[in-house]
């Protein structure tokens, strides 16, 4: 106990000494928390200020574009940055390409995507989740929270590194979503038995969407008339 509370003690005076060097990030922090930013936002920013982007976060409620791409931040920033999602409910698209994330950030999103209700986009592009000889529980961990996710209907998932037993665990839990449209498996060691599970329960979810869109369209259709005569 008396280690962990001095390992949260580091981390966090490495994020107040991080913030004392660099005024720009400090600035973008204070108007992330006091919800006076644009819609979408796009910052560059190394591992620890990212850590304090998050927290920073948890109070946002403006921001629904979130871009930390090409930072080239670590698994430690990427597990706070998953857990943006139990707090924050606005948050619709999150980008964060071309980083150093694995393991601790799956088990991250892993927890935030059970509860999460407003992520509808996720990309982790060229992130290496997983590795040869790696645990797959964090992956698996990652996918399982997808079986009760209602939200989130596009991601990516290109180059990261996803194992065979990851593949199974991916197709495993699509097969039980009904929200997911597209998912981006390329340059992955996937077998060909799990793609074809996976297209297979996407094209369920695209059928099942587009059947909704339409029955939609023709009850707006048929509520114009009332509405209408209501006014004449």
């Amino acid at each position: 106990m008396q280690r962990r509370r001095l390992s949260m003690q580091q981390t966090l005076q490495s994020e107040q000494d991080e913030l004392a060097r660099n005024h720009q990030v400090a600035q973008i922090l204070d108007i992330v928390k006091d919800d006076a930013t644009d819609n979408s936002l796009r910052i560059d920013v190394n591992s620890i200020g990212a850590r304090s982007l998050a927290k920073a976060m948890w109070v946002n409620s403006c921001i629904t574009c979130l871009d930390l791409s090409s930072n080239q931040l670590d698994d430690h920033a990427g597990k706070y940055i998953a857990r943006i999602l139990n707090r924050n409910n606005v948050l619709k698209k999150m980008e964060l390409d071309n980083n150093q994330f694995g393991p601790m950030t799956c088990k991250g999103f892993g927890e935030s995507l059970r509860i999460n209700t407003s992520l509808t986009y996720l990309s982790l592009d060229s992130n290496p989740l997983m590795t040869k000889g790696c645990d797959a529980q964090p992956f698996t961990d990652f996918t399982n929270a997808l079986k009760s996710n209602t939200t989130l209907n596009s991601v990516n998932l290109f180059r990261t590194g996803i194992t065979p037993a990851g593949g199974r665990a991916l197709s495993s839990a699509l097969a039980e979503n009904g929200a997911v449209l597209f998912v981006d498996i390329g340059h992955n060691s996937i077998d060909m038995c799990d793609m074809k599970k996976i297209a297979e329960s996407l094209d369920g979810n695209l059928s099942a969407y587009d059947l909704r869109m339409r029955k939609k369209e023709e009850e707006d259709a048929s509520a114009l008339p009332r509405v209408l005569f209501l006014l004449t």
